[in-house]
């Protein structure tokens, strides 16, 4: 507290401190303050007073004296203030005293500031004080001499005023600064002078003060300056005057020479549009490069010109002004246009760039496509290789597709390039263009053409195999069964069993008839498009199937006819021999009934020729047969008399029923041989009439295509009409025979059949069509012609009508004179300029319109006429660029000429009078909306409104330069005022007409730039529905398949959608065109509206077209799908149906079972009459569907349609067949049912008759009554028994017949028969001897006896006649079964004998001696008679037991003997090929050796069985006869046929085993040659060929030696490779060459049969092969270089004696042929299109060509070519070279007089048609001497007739009468008087036919279609499978054919010293194998492009081609000479096939 406290006092005690000093302070302060502020405000006033007196010095006394009078007051005042200033610091000391140190510096300060104030004050006043005293005393006497000095200073000046502006001009300029020199020394004498008086004058100011001295002062220096201002003007403007003479020299330099070069860029700018790109680029380079240079001249102009105005402003700098501003915007336009044009240039040349190198990468894309395809693997016959072949195609040609979308933008993008721009560089974008289009629809065409061959050949193949693996299946089967067939049997009933077996296999032969149909024709397709080597592997198996169906129907037929012999030869009964002959004939009859419709193909028709004379012969063969069975069948009725027995009846009968089938054989053979023949002629001629007039007709529309579009000039065009009458004149030949052709397909389709009708009526539609394509394109072509003629007539006209206006509107300027120096004539002048360009401006339209038609006219021209047309065209425009520029500078002139002579109003006046009317005119002018032309009509007119705008430019400048000259002579006047408001109001008004015409220009800029985009837009839209259309038109044919159908309507639905998604965009372009119309002035838009129509047109077009192809492609699938439904439910009920008539039971031989199967057959038969319906319906929608469906369905469909009518004909056929089945059983059980009815029923009658008969009592008559009636019916009962034997015997052939369940009920009715028959037969013997013993118990002993005894005769008599018993089993049998029989009747006649004798014993006991010895002896003779009987009957059975046994012992051991004669057959015949090793060949010998071994023991048996049935034989029963006889032929002639060939097979085997050691010998020694044979022929190769012709000609010799060698020794290596050959199956053998090359392995699941493909698996053998294959390839390269170099020395030696003029000759010749241009050629070749191309270019072109000629040749070629040895050949030295005498170019006028002179002299009147020349250009023609005038068009001679013009020769045709002669036109020759002595024949028309009238024929084809005969070289090897080396190491020789060229490379061999023209080409690869794809294209040099147009003559080309005017000699001698040539030459192609290197070798 206490420190706090402290603190506080002591701050308060200095607190108290401060305030006592700031208490003293104050009153100090505020008195200094007090003081200092009024010191100081007055210091201010007085220091503002002193400067006010010190300002200005007075001048003169007055003055002087009141300034020293103030100045004296203020210094007295400035005094007594010093006071004040004391005072103040006093108290400014007290107050430092009091403040601190800051404060009291700043107190110090300010005191210090106020004191010197004050001080300086004092000093400045009593300075002023001394100054005004000075000044009062000297005030100088300098007035005088001032005032002189200055007059003659503003005289001077008055005269270097005059020089104020220098003039402009170079002499004026010179005498300005002559005049100026001399002023200058003037002045100069005056410089003393002045100077005196400013001495004086600064005397004075020094004793003056104030404003007087000041006043002096400025006098002095007013005098100074204004004498050093004229000194200074003066030689400034001396100075100036002499610095710009040089300005203006230079600037006057600059300015001419920059206009100069302006006036020639500005001329070369307007005519650049004309030129070429290069051309403008160089231009524009060139102008580039002039800028930099001229831009300094501006640049000197606008860094002088500033100058020269400042030197001479006013009128020359407005002068100098206006030179620059127009030279400034003149530069600035010309730099501006040239910067537009090299950008325009620049990005034309990058949309070039762009669009050329679109183009040659799409044409390289295409390129490679097309090479692609070109070296595309060939087509072969492997489904699965197709497959992928198929796959990869479709993978391309969407490809190529997608890249077409490329191509029509990049064409689109080139049109709308070509649209923009002009210049003969777009030729070069336009033909890349057509190439490319050309190229892309080639390669399209060729990829469709690919893909469409691959989806046939896959179509073709897969049915095809299948067909032939079905057919091989087949074959292999029915062989088989045909060789179980065996020789015919030895029963009869065996041979009916063979037939019918025979039967059936050729039913099945015949079945399978349309499956070998479809095997040819799908095969005979296929062949057409694949590969030839695999053809002809297609073709064998095909030749393979052909032959083994032909021959195994021919082993049928001959068996068959053997089984009806063997039938005749063991028939035992006439019936069975008539039988078997009824159904060989209704075998036969069927067939021809059934027999397929005359097809219309000659090859089918030449077939079924063929089997219709087999069917002749087989009649032929049978007619004896025939014969034989009607004489007997004749013979029967004749002996049967009048007899009406069933059996009589029956013979009857069938003996008409045979005559019948004969005469209808007979006559349907022959009537079908008739129509086949007939047919065959008729097919023959319309197949050869349609191929060639199809040839003609494909050779018109290629001349037609081929023709060049119309040309531009009259007489090409004439020459092109003149062309296309000679195709007219074709056409007129060949249309008669097109309507011969069509009659003859007519006369055809009604001889051929219903199946093949439909074919030649399409082929004759497709006739029609094709001739109506023909017309059309003639009838395009000639109206093309007609208006393209019209054309350019109106061109020509126009074009002289504007050189004539040209020609008199120069001479009429000029003849307007120079300008006049008189007002009123200046003004004459100008009104006759004003008329002038009245006059010429009109005809701005008709440049603008002749401009329009040259680009017309050079959107479709060659570029050679394009240049004719462009030339005068560029000239024209040239013409009147100079008339209206020489009309503007004239009206400058005349206005220039007007204000110089003062006349400045009027020129306003006239200046602002046309400006009203233009501006009338403008505003005048209406929105245009019409066409492009219309609207170019319009912006011409404004055009030339601007032209006048622009030529008034300078007018305007030249009157805004006089006004202003006028303001500035007349400054401040009111006519000045009204000068300068008039200028106003003139820019005023000149800029809002300029304004004006440049928005009118701009709107009618626009509206043509809309107006040509619409127009474009419809242009662009109607090309698309172009495309559209034609891709609607060229659409394919419709599918005949659901799913292809399905696909291509979607794939046009695809298209349709774009049709759609189109129509809002077509719509809105009409709506658009329909408001343009109606905006549009009548007239206006005839065009457009035209457009608009059209596009709605074609629009409403492809939509018709769309949605009828829409309908067309739904009802196709509709179609398609009904069709395949229909056929699927068809094939169901065929599947069904042959399942049910495959699971019927056989036919039944019982009535009622007959019966009832009839009766469900028949409702079979109506299921398929109903169904016939619909195969006829399915044939119709199928035929409809082939012929209006795309290839590849077309050929499913023909097979689906072949298969179902074949399945149908079957079904049909098979029921048929049942139907005569049972037709036959039911009449075989009708008549055994009926003979074993009538017979039952007699026997059942005879039974009750036996049992109903009384009792027979004992009355003796009555019991013999009934015996003599018995007896009766014993004989009735014993003439039934052939009926019961007949019965009998066809009950058990019914049985053997008949199925097994009819069995039991026929084996019952037989055995009730028999019972029933043997119970009557018991009854019956039973009955008589019962009424004998009856007879002997009523007392008849005596007849009871006599009856026993005369049955005991005849039985006696029965057993004692000596027939054999002995034979075959059935006979023997026949005969136990008799005797068993008799012998039961003698059995029950012993009871009769017992009673006999018991009543005999009565009758003895009873009897007397004579009646006993009577009844002794009787009873005597019956013992004896009956022992005999017994005796007789017991050895009869013995023998009869012994011939049971011989016969059964017979029966096995022949049958047995069959039985292995069978397997010894089956055995030898299918003992299997020949081993390969010898170990197999000797175990097979040892089999063979036990077989042979077997068949020894069984020689024993068989000559046992041989010896035993000879024994039989011998006692033969002769019913058994023939039966044993056919038994011994059968054993021989079987027994000798095995046993040859178990011999042939025993030599064989001992031969195979003696070659096959031979062949290893023969191998090892062929391996050894060829060892040695492959080191000579390296060893010849690593030695160099020599140089020398006889050399190598001996090495060729030799080394052909060698190869003969080797040829005679391949017989032996065939032979080996055979021995060791092994076979596959023949699907591998055919594809073999694509499985190889592609790696797919071959398909071996199905086993087939048929050729076979061979396969070495001997190491040593296929060790042979493949050395034998390297050392012939060793051997023909040896081959090759030794030709080759032969070849290249010959060449050389040919060059040596080289004639370049042959050459030409030859190259124009085949130009010529080819119908092309020669620059044409060189622009191919030069691709870059610069002009020119390099040696190596141009040779390497021509090698290219393919033009007969080598690389040595073109060598020496290209040499003379380059005439100046730059290493380049450009167009003007290869037309020189082509063209060396050509002539110096004549004047017009030469030209028409030799052009005249030469017609004239065609004149052959006695009196010549009289023509004189009146002067240049002017003749007088005929009789009338009318004066005409002539002019030539480019190259044609034209006259003036009436309004237009017409040619020459026409002219002369018209007007000479002798012109008629040979003329073919009738009217034309009646219109005219021949002279005397001209015939009025016709000279008939020149044939083209290509045979020469010395016989010999043209051969402008191909080489490859070059005779083979013709060629003498070495063929190597024939093909044949069986003899060849196997694949695929042996070397395959291949003939050469056109179809073989497209698709593969071949190497250029020849070989022998053959002499041809083809020339060795060293581009060859010497290697011989290719290392890319194994396929590559043939190339030959001296071959000419397959063409098929007609050959030309020299003179159907026009003049102006290349290739025809020049020829030196006739093409006709060319191509003669060519003929005469004889091509020996045979080369051979090397194509490795995987790694064995497969060979072809082709010859020519």
């Amino acid at each position: 507290m206490s420190e706090i406290t402290r603190r506080f006092d002591a701050l308060l005690a200095a607190c108290n401190e401060r305030m006592s000093a700031l208490e003293q302070t104050l009153p100090l302060a505020r008195a200094f303050a007090e003081r200092v502020n009024p010191l100081s405000d007055w210091l201010e006033s007085s220091e503002r007073k002193l400067a006010t007196l010190s300002s200005q010095i007075p001048t003169d006394q007055n003055r002087i004296r009141k300034r020293i009078s103030d100045h004296r007051a203020l210094h007295q005042d400035i005094i007594e203030h010093k006071r004040d200033f004391e005072e103040l610091t006093e108290i400014a000391q007290s107050l430092m005293s009091l403040v601190g140190d800051d404060e009291a510096q700043d107190v110090v300060e300010r005191l210090q500031r106020l004191t010197d104030r004050y001080a300086k004050l004092v000093e400045d006043s009593v300075a002023l004080g001394q100054l005004l005293a000075q000044s009062h005393e000297v005030l100088g006497s300098f007035v005088l001499s001032f005032e002189d000095i200055l007059a003659w200073i503003q005289e001077m000046e008055s005269r270097l005023n005059r020089f104020r502006t220098l003039s402009v001009f170079v002499d004026k300029l010179r005498e300005q600064v002559e005049e100026l020199t001399e002023m200058s020394e003037e002045i100069h004498s005056h410089q003393k002078k002045v100077s005196d008086i400013v001495h004086s004058g600064q005397e004075i100011m020094k004793h003056s003060s104030g404003g007087d001295s000041i006043f002096i002062k400025e006098k002095l220096d007013s005098l100074q300056s204004r004498f050093s201002e004229l000194t200074h003007k003066s030689s400034d403007k001396l100075q100036q005057a002499r610095e710009a003479l040089p300005i203006c020299q230079n600037f006057h330099d600059a300015h001419n020479n920059l206009n100069a070069w302006m006036d020639d860029a500005e001329r070369e700018l307007k005519n650049i549009n004309s030129l070429n790109l290069s051309a403008q680029e160089k231009i524009i380079v060139k102008l580039e490069k002039q800028i930099p240079e001229n831009r300094s001249l501006l640049e000197t102009m606008n860094h002088l010109g500033p100058q020269l105005s400042q030197i001479s402003p006013g009128q020359g700098a407005a002068t100098i002004e206006g030179f620059v501003t127009r030279a400034s915007r003149r530069f600035e336009a010309i730099c501006e246009q040239i910067q537009r044009k090299a950008e325009r240039i620049e990005l034309s040349k990058q949309r070039n760039s762009e669009v050329l190198t679109g183009i040659e990468e799409l044409i390289d894309w295409f390129r490679k496509a097309e090479r692609q395809l070109l070296e595309a693997e060939p087509i072969t016959p492997n489904p699965e290789a197709l497959v992928i072949l198929l796959k990869e195609t479709r993978a391309l040609y969407d490809d190529i597709n997608s890249q077409k979308g490329r191509v029509r933008d990049v064409i689109a993008n080139a049109k709308k390039l070509m649209r923009d721009s002009s210049g003969e560089d777009l030729a070069n974008i336009r033909d890349k263009a057509e190439d490319l289009k050309e190229l892309a629809n080639h390669v399209t065409q060729l990829c469709q053409d690919r893909l469409n061959a691959l989806e046939q050949a896959l179509a073709l193949a897969q049915p095809f195999f299948e067909a032939h693996i079905e057919l091989s299946q087949w074959l292999d089967e029915a062989e088989s069964e045909a060789q179980m067939l065996g020789k015919p049997a030895i029963h009869a009933t065996q041979i009916r069993r063979q037939q019918e077996m025979t039967k059936a296999l050729l039913q099945s032969v015949a079945e399978h008839k349309p499956l070998v149909d479809r095997l040819m024709k799908t095969g005979t397709a296929l062949m057409r498009v694949i590969y030839e080597q695999d053809a002809r592997q297609v073709q064998k198996i095909m030749d393979s199937d052909s032959d083994r169906y032909n021959k195994l129907r021919n082993i049928l037929r001959e068996h068959e006819n053997a089984l009806e012999a063997a039938l005749q030869a063991t028939s035992q009964f006439f019936v069975d021999k008539l039988d078997g002959m009824l159904n060989a004939l209704g075998n036969t009859a069927d067939q021809l009934r059934n027999a397929e419709p005359i097809a219309a193909h000659p090859d089918r028709i030449q077939e079924q020729i063929l089997d219709n004379n087999a069917i002749i012969n087989d009649l032929e063969k049978r007619a004896g047969a025939v014969d034989a069975i009607k004489a007997a069948a004749r013979d029967v009725i004749s002996k049967a008399g009048k007899s009406d027995e069933p059996a009589i009846r029956d013979i009857r009968k069938k003996l008409d029923k045979l005559n019948d089938l004969w005469d209808e054989v007979q006559k349907g053979s022959k009537n079908r041989g008739r129509s086949l023949s007939d047919a065959l002629k008729v097919a023959e001629k319309f197949w050869n009439e349609l191929n060639n007039v199809m040839k003609a007709i494909h050779d018109l529309q290629d001349t037609l295509n081929n023709q060049e579009p119309p040309a531009a000039e009259p007489n090409e065009i004439k020459q092109q009409q003149n062309q296309l009458h000679e195709i007219k004149v074709d056409m007129d030949k060949t249309k008669p025979k097109v309507d011969h052709c069509k009659q003859t397909g007519r006369d055809l389709m009604q001889l051929c059949g219903e199946p093949d009708k439909p074919e030649v009526k399409k082929h004759i539609e497709d006739l029609d069509n094709a001739w109506d394509n023909v017309t059309s394109l003639y009838a395009k072509r000639e109206q093309n012609l007609i208006d393209a003629m019209e054309k350019a007539m109106n061109f020509h006209e126009t074009l002289r009508n504007i050189l004539d206006f040209l020609d008199r509107a120069e001479r009429k300027f000029e003849a307007m004179g120079p300008i006049a120096a008189d007002i009123d004539a200046v003004k004459r002048q100008i009104k006759d300029l004003k008329d002038f360009q009245n006059e010429v401006n009109p005809h701005m339209v008709e440049v603008e319109a002749i401009n329009r038609m040259a680009q017309e006219l050079l959107e479709d021209v060659h570029p050679d006429q394009a240049r004719s047309i462009r030339g005068p065209i560029n000239e024209i425009n040239r013409r009147w660029d100079e008339l209206l520029k020489n009309i503007v500078d004239r009206q400058t002139d005349l206005d220039n000429a007007l204000l110089r002579l003062g006349q400045f109003q009027h020129a306003l006046n006239e200046f602002l009078a046309w400006i009203s009317k233009t501006e009338r005119t403008l505003d005048d002018m209406r929105p245009v909306f019409g066409d492009p032309p219309v609207i170019e009509v319009e912006l011409a007119k404004h055009k030339v409104l601007m032209n006048d705008i622009q030529a008034h430019q300078t007018s305007l400048d030249t009157l805004n330069i006089a006004g202003k000259q006028m303001m500035a002579s007349e400054r401040g006047t009111e006519s000045a005022r009204a000068t300068q408001s008039k200028l106003n109001d003139l820019n005023s008004r000149w800029e809002q007409l300029i304004a004006k015409a440049t928005q009118r220009q701009r709107e009618l800029e626009d509206a043509l730039k809309d107006a040509q985009a619409f127009n474009q837009e419809i242009q662009d839209l109607l090309i698309w529905l172009n495309d559209v259309d034609q891709q609607l038109s060229s659409s394919k044919p419709v599918g005949g398949l659901p799913e292809t159908a399905r696909e291509q309507l979607n794939r046009f639905m695809e298209l349709f959608s774009e049709l759609e998604s189109m129509r809002p965009k077509i719509e809105s372009v009409l709506k658009r065109g329909e408001d343009y119309l109606r905006r549009s002035t009548e007239g206006a838009a005839t065009n457009l509206q035209h457009n608009l129509k059209t596009l709605r047109q074609r629009w409403e077009n492809v939509l018709s077209r769309a949605n009828d192809r829409k309908i067309k492609l739904e009802i196709a699938l509709k179609e398609a799908t009904e069709f395949h439904e229909a056929l699927q439910e068809f094939v169901d009920w065929l599947t069904s149906s042959e399942k049910y008539l495959s699971n019927l039971q056989p036919v039944s031989r019982i009535v009622d079972n007959v019966l009832q199967q009839i009766e469900e057959h028949k409702h079979f038969q109506k299921d398929i009459a109903a169904h016939r319906e619909t195969m006829l319906n399915l044939d119709k929608k199928g035929t409809h569907l082939k012929y209006f469906s795309q290839k590849q369905d077309v050929i499913l469909i023909k097979n689906l349609l072949v298969s179902v009518q074949h399945r149908w004909e079957r079904v049909v056929s098979k029921a048929a067949e049942r139907s005569r089945a049972l037709e036959h059983g039911l009449k075989e059980a009708k008549e055994f049912s009926e003979a074993w009815s009538d017979l039952m029923s007699w026997l059942s009658d005879a039974e009750k008759t036996l049992d109903s008969i009384q009792q027979m009592g004992n009355n003796p008559e009555v019991i013999k009554q009934m015996l003599s009636r018995h007896k009766e019916f014993q004989r009735s009962l014993g003439a039934k028994q052939s009926l019961y034997d007949a019965t009998i015997k066809m009950g058990r052939s019914l049985k053997e017949k008949a199925p097994k369940s009819d069995g039991p009920v026929l084996q019952d009715m037989i055995d009730e028969l028999k019972n029933k028959w043997n119970s009557v037969c018991n009854k019956s013997v039973d009955r008589q001897r019962k009424l004998e013993e009856a007879l002997l118990y009523s007392g008849q002993f005596k007849d009871a006896i006599q009856a026993l005894i005369d049955w005991l005769d005849k039985a006696k008599r029965e057993l004692a006649m000596d027939t054999p018993v002995y034979g075959d089993l059935d006979t023997v049998t026949a005969l136990v079964d008799q005797h068993k029989s008799f012998q039961e009747d003698f059995k029950s006649r012993a009871k009769n004998l017992e009673s006999v004798r018991k009543t005999a014993r009565e009758l003895l006991t009873t009897a007397t001696s004579e009646d006993a010895r009577h009844i002794k002896e009787q009873m005597s003779i019956l013992d004896n008679k009956w022992d005999e009987v017994s005796r007789l009957s017991d050895e009869k059975q013995r023998k009869l037991e012994d011939a049971l046994r011989q016969a059964e012992q017979l029966h096995k051991s022949v049958h047995m003997l069959l039985e292995w004669l069978s397997d010894a057959e089956m055995k030898l015949r299918f003992a299997g090929p020949l081993p390969e090793d010898e170990a197999t060949t000797r175990q097979q010998i040892a089999e063979h050796e036990r077989f042979m071994r077997e068949m020894a023991s069984q020689e024993k048996n068989k000559d046992s069985t041989i010896s035993l049935a000879q024994e039989i034989l011998q006692k033969c029963h002769p019913e058994a006869t023939p039966v044993i006889k056919h038994w011994i032929t059968i054993i021989q002639s079987r027994w000798e046929e095995v046993s040859a060939w178990a011999q042939q097979r025993e030599q064989r085997l001992q031969d195979h085993l003696r070659s096959l050691r031979n062949i290893m010998d023969l191998l090892e020694e062929l391996l050894a040659w060829l060892i040695g044979a492959e080191a000579s022929l390296l060893a010849a190769e690593a030695q160099p060929l020599p140089d020398d012709v006889l050399a190598l000609e001996r090495l060729i010799e030799e080394h052909q030696t060698f190869i003969d060698s080797m040829i005679r020794r391949e017989p032996d290596v065939e032979k080996v490779a055979k021995a060791f050959t092994t076979k596959r199956g023949t699907r591998e053998q055919v594809s073999k060459g694509t499985s190889g090359r592609r790696g797919i392995p071959p398909r071996t699941s199905t086993p087939t049969r048929g050729h076979v493909e061979p396969e070495i698996k001997h190491p040593r053998a296929r060790e042979l092969l493949e050395k034998w294959s390297v050392v012939w390839k060793l051997a023909m390269d040896r081959m090759k270089r030794l030709q080759d170099k032969l070849n290249y020395n010959r060449e050389l030696d040919r060059m040596r004696n080289f004639d370049f003029d042959e050459w030409r000759r030859r190259f124009l010749g085949w130009m010529n042929n080819k119908k092309a241009r020669i620059m044409d050629f060189f622009r191919k070749i030069d691709t870059d299109n610069d002009g020119k191309v390099t040696k190596q270019e141009f040779i390497e072109g021509f090698l290219a060509s393919k033009f007969p000629t080598t690389r040595l040749e073109m060598n020496r070629v290209a040499d003379i070519f380059d005439r100046n040895g730059d290493g380049y050949i450009d167009q003007k030295e290869y037309l020189d070279t082509l063209r060396p005498d050509r002539d110096q170019p004549k004047t017009e006028a030469e030209i028409i007089e030799d052009e005249v002179q030469r017609l004239v002299n065609k004149c052959t009147c006695l009196t010549k048609y009289k023509v004189f020349q009146v002067g240049e250009g002017r003749y007088r023609f005929g009789e009338s001497q009318k004066l005409r005038l002539v002019r030539i068009l480019r190259s044609t001679v034209m006259v003036r007739v009436g309004g237009g013009w017409v040619s020459l020769d026409e002219f002369l045709v018209k007007n000479d009468p002798c012109r008629a002669k040979g003329r073919t036109n009738v009217e034309l020759r009646e219109q005219f008087i021949l002279a005397d002595g001209v015939s009025q024949s016709m000279t008939p028309f020149k044939s083209k036919s290509p045979i020469k009238s010395d016989g010999t024929i043209n051969t402008t084809g191909p080489i490859t279609k070059a005779c083979p005969e013709l060629c003498t070289s070495y063929r190597p090897l024939p093909c044949d499978f069986s003899s060849r080396i196997p694949i695929p190491l042996h070397l395959w020789i291949r003939e050469k054919s056109e179809r073989s060229v497209p698709m593969a490379h071949q190497h250029h061999y020849r070989y022998g010293n053959s002499t041809s023209d083809y020339s060795f080409s060293d581009q060859a690869d010497s290697s011989g194998a290719s290392k890319g794809r194994p396929l590559s294209r043939l190339t030959i040099g001296s071959g000419s492009k397959p063409n098929s147009r007609p050959e030309s003559r020299h003179s159907s080309r026009p003049s102006s081609r290349a290739g025809s005017d020049m020829s030196v000699e006739s093409l006709e001698g060319y191509q003669q000479r060519r003929t005469t040539r004889t091509s020996k030459l045979a080369y051979t192609s090397s194509r490795t096939n995987g790694t064995n290197g497969t060979r072809d070798q082709w010859k020519i």
